[in-house]
C-alpha cells in the first residue's frame, strides 16, 4: 500500500499538493495550539495528553509528510530482490526501519529524562511551548515552500 501511495504521490503533482498542504496546514494548526496550551498547574504534562494522544499525533503528522513517503517509496526497490518472494522482504525492510526508529527515538527520550528538571515549572514549560510551537508553524510554513524534486 506504501508503495503505491508513493508511486501515486510521485506520478500525480495535484496528489503530492494535496497532501503536502494538508499536513502543512497540520504542522501549523499544531504549532498554534501548542503556542496557547497553558501550562499545567505543576507545570507538569497532563495526563490525558500522554495517554494516546501524542502518538495519535505523530501518526498524522507522518502521514501528512509526502517526503517520506515518496522517500521510502525510492529507498526500498533496490532493496528487494524480485526473484525472492516479496512479502517476507518488505517484513524484514519494515522491522529493520521500526527497530531503527524505537532505539532513535529511545534515546530522545532517554535524553529528554535527563533534562527533566530543567523543563518544570510554569514558566519553563511557557517557554517550550512558545518555542516548539514556533517550530511547528516554522516547519508547516516550510513544507508549503518545498517542491517534490
Amino acid at each position: 500500500m506504501a508503495a503505491g501511495l508513493g508511486a501515486l504521490l510521485a506520478a500525480s503533482e495535484p496528489a503530492f499538493l494535496a497532501l503536502k498542504l494538508a499536513g502543512a496546514g497540520y504542522l501549523v494548526w499544531l504549532g498554534i495550539k501548542k503556542w496557547r496550551e497553558l501550562p499545567a498547574e505543576n507545570g507538569l504534562v497532563p495526563a490525558s495528553s500522554a495517554r494516546g494522544g501524542f502518538f495519535l499525533q505523530g501518526v498524522l503528522v507522518n502521514l501528512g509528510n509526502p517526503k517520506a513517503i515518496v522517500f521510502i517509496a525510492a529507498l526500498v526497490p533496490p532493496f528487494i530482490d524480485s526473484g525472492l518472494p516479496r512479502l517476507p522482504q518488505f517484513l524484514v525492510i519494515g522491522a529493520t526501519m521500526c527497530c531503527v526508529d524505537v532505539l532513535v527515538m529511545s534515546g530522545y527520550a532517554l535524553l529528554a529524562g535527563r533534562f527533566r528538571g530543567v523543563a518544570r515549572g510554569n514558566r519553563a514549560v511557557r517557554l517550550q511551548n512558545r518555542l516548539f510551537g514556533g517550530v511547528f508553524v516554522a516547519a508547516g510554513l516550510a513544507l508549503t515552500a518545498t517542491s517534490r524534486h
